[in-house]
């Protein structure tokens, strides 16, 4: 009986270290990660000359866009990500910096629905092909959402995946 007590207090004790490890370790390997996944614009199909906005239909030329503002938020969404939708309640001042959606997801109608019915005024870019819009093809984005801080030459200058650094990354872009 007395054994089977230490026992269990061993087991919770090295549980609640691997927990406060792992936690300790986790933004330095997702980190690596990133780093490893770095964005280069000219790597992805954004310089194409086929971006549309989503809802208003006009073409949109990216590198003439970027060269408007001094940082650019690029945004790497999905309409069906938890993640990403808190994104759009924060407050942007979209006058001080450029800032630029991407959907990666193909249900337009859902995509539609979602951005009229929480009134997104932010650009939603995708490829237009004949009369069908698709998502825009970026490798280096492996999950939703990212966001992409670039000069105005397209250079990046910090990368975020998902919404924990949301208040960092926010602070960095109007610096």
């Amino acid at each position: 009986m007395f054994f089977r007590k230490h026992i269990f207090v061993i087991v919770i004790v090295c549980l609640g270290l691997g927990y406060l490890v792992g936690a300790f370790l986790q933004p330095r390997v997702q980190n690596r990660r990133i780093h490893s996944m770095a964005f280069n614009l000219k790597d992805t199909g954004l310089l194409s000359d086929s971006l549309c906005d989503f809802m208003t239909g006009q073409r949109v030329n990216l590198i003439d866009t970027l060269a408007k503002k001094d940082k650019n938020l690029l945004v790497f969404w999905s309409p069906t990500c938890s993640f990403s939708k808190r994104f759009f309640l924060h407050q942007m001042n979209e006058q001080a910096v450029g800032i630029y959606c991407f959907p990666l997801g193909n249900d337009l109608e859902y995509l539609k629905f979602y951005v009229e019915k929480h009134h997104v005024k932010l650009p939603q870019i995708m490829t237009q092909e004949s009369e069908t819009f698709v998502s825009v093809v970026v490798p280096s984005i492996v999950a939703t959402p990212t966001f992409v801080i670039v000069d105005d030459k397209g250079e990046r200058l910090a990368q975020y995946v998902g919404t924990n650094e949301i208040d960092e990354m926010i602070t960095f872009l109007y610096q």
